[in-house]
């Protein structure tokens, strides 16, 4: 179980080297929060309600 430990602690330690990478390349993160992806959702709908409304 220590082992498996170790392992999970070793790969979060370089998904978040990775994400810092990223960063300071000026590159934003490619994955979504849940939260974000919702909220685009939320945007696209109201821009398609939108855009039904005015006959584009």
């Amino acid at each position: 179980m220590e082992e498996q430990i170790l392992i999970d602690s070793i790969y979060r330690s370089m998904q978040d080297s990775a994400r810092q990478e990223r960063r300071s390349l000026g590159r934003t993160s490619y994955a979504t929060t849940l939260e974000e992806a919702l909220s685009q959702v939320e945007m696209l709908q109201k821009a398609k309600q939108a855009a039904q409304q005015t006959g584009i």
